[in-house]
């Protein structure tokens, strides 16, 4: 079965492909836009359980993933994605960070901004974003995953 993000990721490139091929639609590209950034965060959340609630057989630990699961906040999320203790992250995680920082700053004026009119490029380079920050989750260590779970879902302590 696919991953959820991968399906979101999906939809939002049927959308941007919509706009493109038959129907000029601007909700094409909102949506588009939208979906990047939901396609995202799904999988920093999925990436966040699979890390911490390893699949075991014979044992039964959905409960407890889909708590890991559900963890991440959205401004959280973006908070932690801007901040400047991202120290402990790798480079490449947090590019990925900063990339839905951005995403998400789009899919608030693409969801709840009446005026906000994106151009098929703006929509084109939100789903390029999502793509490298997801392919950067898919292929980091597990090490690198946990930190971004720590750093996700723990509150946050300066060193002393």
């Amino acid at each position: 079965m696919p991953k959820r993000y991968s399906l979101i990721f999906a939809n939002a490139q049927a959308n941007l492909a919509l706009f493109d091929a038959c129907d000029p639609n601007p909700a094409h590209l909102t949506a588009a836009q939208s979906g990047a950034y939901y396609a995202l965060f799904h999988a920093v959340c999925q990436h966040c359980a699979d890390t911490l609630i390893p699949h075991s057989h014979g044992y039964d630990q959905r409960a407890a993933w889909m708590k890991f699961y559900r963890a991440p906040n959205h401004s959280i999320f973006n908070k932690r994605a801007m901040a400047n203790h991202n120290k402990e992250l790798t480079a490449d995680i947090a590019a990925a960070m900063r990339n839905g920082a951005h995403l998400k700053q789009s899919r608030q004026w693409a969801d709840y901004d009446p005026d906000y009119n994106p151009s098929y490029a703006d929509a084109a380079e939100s789903l390029i974003l999502a793509e490298d920050a997801i392919a950067a989750l898919e292929t980091a260590p597990r090490l690198h995953l946990i930190k971004l779970a720590a750093h996700l879902l723990t509150p946050y302590r300066p060193e002393p």
